[in-house]
């Protein structure tokens, strides 16, 4: 009878312990010690990491759960796309017209710059209120832009000194805006903020193309906002704006309103923009510099900038006959300018011959600072050398400088 009662009482331990096994181990701090969760549901229940985001992800030993009842809201998909063109500045995007609203203003240009451009803005609304830093309900929005894209056409001045003092600061970095080569800063903090691209329209005009942004992993209240684009997406719009940037640069250059100006001693006029300075540096040296140059020119002359290495944009010098020119004089040997070009060292020998002032030129590139695109020419045995410097190419283009040369002409 006794031995039944010890079997009996060891029967009812072991099942006790099978029950107080299988609680244990289906609870979920033991439950996942030996198996892995398979779905958000479980993964929650394991105490994994819920990471602030939407949808709502679950992290639990390195394996990542999204959480299926809550979706993400998408981009709007609209396949008309509707063109902006700027005829004045001869440029063009597409963009989603079931996405973006188009408006046109005059507003301040960024950076803390005291004049007002014409801007062009693609803007998405949502319906959260956005207040100012008052508070007060006169200056809040019921709607807010969680993207936006303003197009902002600059005049040279302008963007050269945008360009100079985001460079000082170190910001300025070389990006791809669509097929365009561009530069590229961003501001902002907590979430919001800007990204700031520049790229060259033309000689006398540089596009500003201001992308705002609004991050919805950091500023929570976004994440379930009607409408809203996450900014994986706003990203994927933008580059869809920006990859159909087109830029229709005129293969020709306008010299009718340029300046004429006329060498009496060396018999030749020629022509140059008319917001440029023509200056005779000695006898038989002119430099012609650009707004941008010259400015960087009285910097040096104040003492502001280091002056080593400085070129003028276009000088052009005139030898009185061919073995005046430096080389010749320093053991260069050469009875003709072709001579004199093959046995030269410091010029390019994939020269090319063109015509200027209906005399045979040369044009190669020559060693010095920099590596400089110069014509070599002669006319009643004078030498005329035509230098550009390789400084800034968005003003001395390929068009710019054929214009330049085209309107080069001899007098007698």
């Amino acid at each position: 009878m006794k031995r039944n009662k010890v079997f009996l009482a060891l029967i009812i331990a072991i099942l006790a312990i099978a029950a107080l096994a299988t609680n244990l181990l289906s609870h979920p701090k033991f439950k996942y010690f030996f198996s892995k969760p398979t779905t958000y549901a479980q993964c929650v229940e394991a105490s994994g990491a819920i990471l602030e985001s939407y949808p709502s992800q679950c992290v639990f030993k390195g394996q990542h759960f999204t959480n299926p009842d809550e979706q993400a809201p998408a981009a709007p998909s609209d396949a008309n796309l509707k063109t902006y063109q700027d005829s004045k500045y001869n440029y063009s995007v597409q963009y989603p017209a079931g996405v973006f609203t188009e408006f046109h203003a005059e507003e301040p240009v960024p950076f803390d710059k005291p004049a007002s451009y014409p801007v062009t803005s693609l803007t998405h609304q949502i319906p959260v209120q956005q207040c100012g830093l008052s508070g007060r309900p006169q200056d809040c929005s019921q709607n807010t832009v969680d993207i936006s894209i303003d197009l902002i056409p600059l005049d040279m001045a302008m963007a050269d000194a945008i360009a100079a003092s985001r460079t000082q600061l170190g910001e300025l970095q070389d990006t791809k805006l669509g097929t365009y080569d561009a530069k590229t800063t961003i501001s902002g903090a907590e979430g919001e903020g800007k990204y700031y691209y520049f790229v060259a329209l033309s000689d006398k005009a540089t596009l500003l193309i201001v992308r705002s942004f609004i991050d919805e992993t950091v500023v929570s209240k976004y994440q379930t906002a009607k409408d809203f684009i996450p900014k994986a997406e706003q990203e994927k719009l933008f580059n869809q704006v920006v990859g159909t940037l087109s830029i229709q640069k005129s293969s020709t250059v306008d010299t009718s309103s340029w300046k004429q100006y006329s060498s009496k001693g060396y018999n030749f006029t020629l022509k140059y923009p008319a917001d440029w300075v023509s200056k005779v540096q000695d006898v038989n040296i002119v430099t012609f510099n650009s707004p941008g140059n010259e400015k960087i020119l009285a910097n040096i002359n104040a003492g502001k900038e280091y002056g080593e290495g400085y070129q003028y944009d276009i000088m052009v010098t005139i030898y009185n006959k061919l073995n005046d020119e430096p080389a010749l004089k320093n053991g260069v040997h050469a009875n003709t300018l072709e001579e004199f070009i093959q046995n030269n060292q410091d010029i390019h020998k994939d020269y090319q011959k063109i015509s200027v002032g209906n005399e045979i030129a040369y044009k190669t590139m020559v060693n010095g600072f920099g590596e400089y695109l110069t014509i070599y020419l002669m006319h009643n045995n004078h030498l005329y050398e035509i230098q550009f410097t390789d400084g800034d190419r968005d003003i001395l283009t390929d068009q710019f400088i054929t214009a330049f040369l085209s309107t080069f002409s001899f007098t007698k």
